[in-house]
């Protein structure tokens, strides 16, 4: 604010630019009269002599009308323009409502002044109080505040006087504003022609001429209602006032989107690095201290490029983004990027960046968001080793099936054969046609034919449980080839003799297998379907079954469930030459409590493992 100097019976007051509709005014004999801004030549009025006798005469004095004093209104406006400059220094926007309310009192306008600031739908956001005592103030804010519908009646055309709104105490708005309103502590007598229940209105504008609060005052210190001119001095201060709170205001939302974007981008799990026109760090997020390893302070103003694998892999990067390929001059998207952690780790990422300009157009940094791609990575190998896996499932059943179909056989008719060549009958018809040497070289070569086909059947059963479990090892073959790496265990145990029921619809594996368990001490039956197997378990006590999963009558679930419902006791063992089973009964059976299969063709360590591993659980249960 400029002081002003008397000049020729006028005051002259420069209020620089905070009232830029203009520049300065002028108070001549009572009257304010707004001045042109710099450049074009103000209204002149001839000087008058500014007392009172002089004032005495003017016509409106002669009318009986109020004449205000030059003196009292160069006071006045020195009052709120101080406080203009006040204004500007505050930074709080509610300590400016408080100024602005205290200046019209202070310069001795109004007694009370009530500043509401409001929301997009004219909701009160802020108040600011000048005049009022704490009770008054209590009492304010206790009470409902006026709605935007009322707010709306206020600025009827019928209620406004200059620009700003009088609403006489005889008004139904009047009244129906009055019943929420604090109530004046002065009466009528000590007013000339303003009542304590009239209302006025000075609206806060912004800069393209919105709303964006009030000024409500009352109790005027001259008693009088308002007039146009009487109320040039507060509206003159109330339209600075508006811009300054305008500003303001800006300025609380513009610090509060700063925050906000500040914290969004401080709390990023992805990676955002900023960078100047020379490519030197100016911003990292904890999302880029998280997967680089650094803190903030030890890469600021530091080159971008230590983030990178390379010197190389920095140049690319910045090649891209000046070039068109990659989404635009000045722009890189999804483009992936080899960066390199403080550790050294080497870190794949998705790099989106953009360049900066300035208003020339010229280069003046680098804003990047990247995504670290070393678990989307992982889950890709995963994803295709999974895909090289069911493949390798798909095959390793479809082999298993038919190759465990001719092994079963082979197996079985091996071991058939070994049998009969090891009887006490055939010994000794061997060696009564001095054949003994031929017995026993074949007895060798049916060795060597069930102990590969054994083996076979020991990979293929691998071969089902990598199908099964989806675990795969590998070992070295040649140069860079590799092979499955197949481990072969056996488990042995020691046996007991138990009573025992084979169940299969082949004859062969029957056969087979009570000749086997019978050489090791069981006591063996058979039966060739599912139903004959159920009726034998009901009809006999047998401490196991070992039934094949496939048969007519009845399937190998069925057998298994009905089995252990009528006598509990019986343990089951399901065989099947599956890799893959088709009818599920192995897994439901498993869930019913099923504790061993026997995959075909037999290994014979195998059946004797099952039988023992079954008939442990039954006796740790009983």
């Amino acid at each position: 604010m400029h002081g002003g100097a008397a000049k020729a019976g006028s005051w002259w007051i420069a209020i620089g630019r905070e009232a830029d509709h203009f520049a300065s005014i002028v108070i001549t004999m009572g009257r304010v009269v707004p001045m042109p801004a710099k450049g074009r030549k103000p209204r002149t009025e001839k000087p008058r002599r500014a007392d009172a006798k002089a004032r005495a005469k003017t016509p409106a004095a002669r009318r009986g009308e109020h004449v205000p004093d030059p003196e009292h209104m160069t006071q006045q406006l020195l009052t709120l323009f101080r406080v203009s400059t006040e204004l500007q220094r505050a930074t709080d926007l509610e300590e400016q409502l408080n100024l602005i309310a205290h200046a019209v009192v202070d310069s001795q306008t109004y007694r009370r002044a009530i500043i509401s600031l409001f929301d997009e739908e004219w909701r009160v956001v802020k108040v600011g109080y000048a005049g009022l005592t704490k009770e008054d103030v209590r009492s304010h804010q206790s009470r409902p505040p006026m709605s935007p519908e009322q707010r709306a009646r206020t600025f009827r055309p019928e209620y406004r006087i200059s620009q700003s709104y009088y609403i006489s105490h005889t008004t139904e708005l009047a009244q129906e504003i009055s019943e929420d309103a604090v109530e004046s502590h002065m009466t009528e007598k000590d007013f000339i022609d303003w009542d304590p229940n009239d209302l006025l209105f000075v609206p806060l504008t912004s800069s393209d001429g919105k709303i964006i609060g009030t000024l409500s005052v009352d109790d005027p210190f001259d008693g009088r209602r308002p007039t146009a001119e009487s109320l040039q001095i507060i509206e003159l201060f109330a339209s600075m006032a508006g811009r300054i709170v305008e500003r303001s205001k800006l300025h609380d939302e513009l610090k509060q989107t700063k925050r906000y974007l500040e914290t969004l981008i401080r709390s990023c799990v992805d990676i955002i690095v900023a960078t100047d026109a020379e490519g030197r760090i100016t911003l990292i997020n904890k999302g880029a201290e998280e997967v680089f390893g650094y803190k903030e302070e030890e890469v600021l103003g530091k080159p971008a490029s230590i983030f990178y694998a390379s010197e190389e892999e920095a140049r690319n990067v910045m090649r891209k983004l000046r070039g068109p390929e990659c989404g635009g001059v000045g722009r890189l998207r999804n483009y992936e990027a080899l960066a390199v952690s403080k550790s050294g780790e080497r870190i794949p990422i998705s790099l989106s960046v953009t360049m900066l300009y300035d208003d020339e157009g010229n280069e003046s940094g680098t804003e990047g968001i990247s995504k670290d791609l070393r678990e989307i990575k992982k889950l890709e190998k995963e994803l295709i080793r999974a895909e090289k896996l069911a493949t390798l499932a798909n095959v390793a059943t479809t082999l298993s099936h038919e190759i465990n179909n001719f092994l079963e056989g082979i197996i079985s008719a091996g071991q058939l054969s070994l049998f009969s060549l090891d009887r006490e009958d055939v010994v000794k018809m061997y060696e009564d046609h001095g054949l003994k040497e031929e017995r026993e070289e074949r007895v060798e070569q049916l060795a060597a034919i069930n102990e590969e086909a054994l083996r076979i059947g020991e990979i293929t059963e691998r071969l089902q449980l990598m199908a099964e479990t989806g675990t795969l090892k590998t070992k070295p073959y040649l140069d860079k080839i590799t092979m499955v790496d197949i481990d072969e265990t056996c488990v042995t145990d020691e046996r007991e003799r138990y009573r025992i029921l084979v169940a299969d619809d082949r004859l062969y594996v029957r056969r087979f297998l009570s000749q086997y368990l019978s050489s090791k001490g069981h006591q063996v039956d058979t039966a060739s379907d599912g139903q004959e197997t159920i009726d034998k378990a009901k009809a006999t006590r047998y401490d196991l079954v070992l039934s094949d999963i496939k048969m007519p009558k009845k399937n190998g679930y069925e057998v298994f469930s009905e089995i252990k419902e009528c006598t509990p006791e019986t343990e089951v063992i399901l065989m099947t030459a599956y890799g893959y089973d088709p009818t599920h009964a192995l897994v439901k059976s498993s869930k019913e409590g099923l504790r061993a299969v026997l995959y075909k063709p037999f290994d014979m360590k195998k059946i004797d493992t099952a039988i023992a591993r079954a008939m442990a659980a039954r006796t740790c249960e009983t």
